[in-house]
């Protein structure tokens, strides 16, 4: 798995786990041997394959709705906040089950986490299971100069900061923690990934998160990825540089203690 070699080398500082899929059961004793140096999180799935349980509203057949019918819905007001709320806290307990401790933080597949409706929904889930953890959620919005100063997929940035504006106030009122600068929006060209690259840093915000899908010989049956070019090509960009190493944030804790993200914002404080 490429997300463990760029782990193991100290490429990466976190890794997001989609517990719906065919590979979580393998996957996730996986992650968990990752955890000395590496942030372990979960990847809310609301937009591929199966829910890992009843949806009748929102996944009526048993499977997912796609990315534009969530929009709509989320849109118009018409997103089903109790049945994310369920899947969500099924997602966040599944992940413990296989990998023996909660996630680090949430973030989610498609960015649809932090969509009106689903945002709120899954806050009240975190809040259910973790009541007094300040856990960090993503943020998937930057500022306007920010996004233009780095000059890549600047439409779909700018519309992914306004589909998911106000998510971080809310968050923030609930106890969460959460970035203030993001980065990483791609549009998946192969031939981009130097480019992309070289742009994560610029305008970074005090607490920031840039944004990666490196991979290699992941592909699974429920959910074939069209993305594995643009994967092995992250997974090899990564590998050769040297110097991320010093660069990247690196986990700290206590034991088998979450990240204490309170403590991480101090230090940049």
């Amino acid at each position: 798995m490429g997300i463990e070699a760029l782990a193991r080398a100290g490429r990466i500082s976190a890794a997001s786990a989609m517990v719906t899929t065919s590979l979580w059961a393998d996957h996730g004793d996986r992650l968990a041997a990752l955890r000395g140096t590496t942030a372990i999180g979960l990847h809310l799935n609301l937009t591929e394959g199966a829910p890992l349980g009843a949806m009748p509203r929102l996944a009526p057949s048993g499977r997912l709705p796609s990315l534009r019918s969530i929009l709509l819905a989320s849109m118009t007001g018409r997103i089903e906040r109790a049945e994310v709320h369920a899947e969500a806290v099924r997602q966040i307990e599944c992940f413990r089950r296989h990998c023996g401790f909660w996630p680090d933080y949430v973030d989610g597949h498609q960015h649809v986490h932090a969509l009106p409706g689903v945002g709120s929904a899954l806050i009240s889930a975190i809040r259910e299971v973790m009541p007094a953890q300040a856990m960090l959620v993503r943020n998937p919005a930057d500022r306007m100069a920010a996004i233009l100063a780095r000059g890549r997929c600047t439409a779909k940035s700018l519309l992914i900061a306004g589909l998911t504006r106000g998510f971080a106030a809310q968050a923030a009122r609930a106890g969460l923690i959460v970035n203030d600068g993001f980065s990483g929006v791609s549009d998946f060209a192969v031939g981009g990934v130097a480019e992309d690259f070289a742009s994560l840093s610029r305008q970074s915000g005090r607490f920031h998160i840039a944004m990666c899908h490196p991979g290699c010989d992941e592909t699974q049956a429920d959910a074939p990825d069209a993305l594995e070019a643009r994967r092995a090509a992250e997974c090899a960009f990564l590998m050769s540089d040297t110097r991320l190493a010093e660069r990247i944030w690196r986990v700290e804790r206590q034991g088998d203690a979450l990240v204490d993200w309170r403590a991480e914002l101090g230090k940049v404080a």
